[in-house]
């Protein structure tokens, strides 16, 4: 079989012509008889970079995606666009950078000098943004364009660091490549798009999202790891009151567990921790359904599935064909509206235990807004078995915490918050293990209500929210702003990470 160059300068008035759906007829025509169509990444029209894209992922080209890349290098000296579409993999050959936030233009200089004669490889400069996110524990990577270039930052521990500036030459191979990955258009640049990059190692996980914005697309990606024996109930950083208690609800046969919380408070991984404890336990669960926006994590033993609204396939929905399937234990992503509430409610009420989240600033405010979805409070009493409201605070660093003494503001915000605004305090100086911004790590604060006999009767006679609060604070809970300020006092917390999780 002979291989030729068709062209490297399409004209784009003549692909403008061909509807779309024809174009990608043309692209299995044209990897079926091995004709490349090949030029500069991305600077071809949609259509031959669409014939690019197919060219490494339609699978009937003799040779493989290696050999496709190497015949296009060969004959053309272009920048290996069939790259684009392989698995992302995360390897040996970004090690230098694995383990620091090394500043992007190192990393682009780097590269530069093992192939001065080639452009920023967008593949390496994606894979080194990535590998640095998972070896420094990001949970977001931001790309945003700006007139200068694209700004790369990451948050890490909840706080966002700059990584650096990519140039603005580089900028569309950057987002194009992260595009393709995630098997988004990139002709579509107007409107948002979600999406997934695939991996050869199933472990990791990368939820992309696209902005359009007045420089550009903007794109954040979500890191996760698919790792199920990262929750474990012991060792989520819960104390040992606060676990003991948590054990003791997962031991009920039926009834709902709330949790609560900002986002990113750790609500998902609590739920995750519990429902693989009700899967490993001595009480071991045998049917555990979950019903997810988005799925996160892949377990062994449960059935999981992901809202799909499109589909019609949303939280209220999927629960009631849920509750067909004979389950266990359920996990509801989340309740939003009055369907999903009454529905889970009665669930609790009919022999299956639910675990689920609900947007409230207390544990005692779960309940005001069941009462606020309609949920009939005699049947919201006899299904609640407590409610856990979290939180997640940054730690000062270990390595270079000192005493200090806080501004009178910051003083005074304490103040406000209703807590005694006495000492010691401390914060981290900052330090290389740091990174020199004297905060390391996180640690969940959890307000945890359980509800008693007492409890029930307070709400079945519709107390008011701050006498079922000091209800439960008689019963044992302890409330955030006391554990936070015993934080402080300790050193793990510096005083303003207690104002800023009290704020919500």
């Amino acid at each position: 079989m002979s291989a030729r160059v068709v062209s490297d300068t399409t004209s784009p008035r003549a692909v403008s012509g061909i509807p779309f759906e024809r174009r990608l007829a043309i692209g299995f025509f044209v990897a079926a008889s091995l004709c490349l169509l090949v030029g500069e990444l991305f600077e071809l029209p949609v259509a031959v970079t669409k014939l690019g894209f197919f060219l490494a992922t339609g699978g009937v080209i003799t040779g493989g995606v290696d050999a496709t890349r190497a015949l296009v290098r060969h004959l053309t000296g272009a920048h290996e666009a069939v790259a684009f579409s392989a698995p992302l993999v995360l390897d040996a050959a970004n090690a230098k950078f694995v383990g620091s936030l090394a500043p992007l233009d190192e990393a682009a200089a780097a590269i530069e000098r093992e192939n001065a004669a080639r452009l920023v490889d967008a593949v390496s400069l994606v894979h080194t943004i990535l590998s640095a996110g998972f070896a420094s524990g990001a949970s977001d990577v931001h790309l945003t364009p700006e007139a200068g270039g694209l700004r790369v930052i990451a948050r890490v521990d909840g706080v966002l660091h700059e990584l650096g500036v990519i140039a603005p030459k580089h900028v569309n191979y950057v987002i194009n490549r992260v595009k393709i990955a995630a098997n988004l258009s990139i002709d579509v640049r107007l409107r948002p798009q979600d999406g997934r990059l695939g991996f050869e190692d199933p472990r990791y996980q990368v939820r992309v999202a696209t902005l359009p914005t007045n420089h550009g697309e903007k794109v954040v990606m979500r890191l996760a790891m698919n790792d199920e024996s990262r929750y474990v109930l012991e060792n989520i950083g819960l104390d040992a009151p606060t676990l003991v208690k948590l054990k003791t609800m997962l031991e009920r046969d039926h009834g709902v567990i709330f949790l609560t919380g900002p986002t990113g408070s750790g609500k998902t991984t609590t739920m995750y921790a519990a429902m693989r404890h009700l899967r490993d336990g001595q009480s071991r669960r045998l049917n555990l359904v979950t019903l997810e926006d988005p799925l996160e994590v892949d377990f062994v033993g449960m059935s999981q599935t992901e809202v799909n609204a499109r589909a019609g396939l949303t939280f209220a929905a999927g629960l009631r064909s849920i509750l067909r399937q004979d389950p266990d234990v359920i996990m509801l992503g989340e309740i939003r509206d009055e369907e999903t509430a009454q529905t889970a409610i009665r669930a609790g009420l009919t022999g299956h235990l639910l675990l689920t989240s609900v947007h409230a600033d207390s544990a005692v405010g779960v309940f005001q807004r069941m009462r606020q979805l309609h949920v009939d409070v005699v049947q919201l009493a006899g299904a609640s078995i407590g409610v856990l409201n979290q939180r997640l605070a940054v730690r000062n660093c270990s390595r270079c915490v000192e005493e200090v003494e806080p501004s009178e503001t910051l003083l005074e915000s304490l103040r406000h918050l209703g807590l005694r605004a006495e000492g010691p305090f401390f914060e981290g100086r900052g330090c290389p293990e740091c990174r020199g911004v004297g905060r390391k790590g996180r640690v969940p604060l959890i307000e945890l209500l359980q509800v008693d006999s007492a409890m029930r009767e307070l709400l079945v006679d519709d107390a008011p929210m701050h006498t079922i609060e000091a209800a439960a604070i008689e019963a044992g809970m302890r409330p955030l702003a006391e554990q936070a300020l015993d934080l402080a006092r300790e050193g793990v917390l510096p005083p303003s990470e207690v104002v800023r999780v009290l704020s919500f």
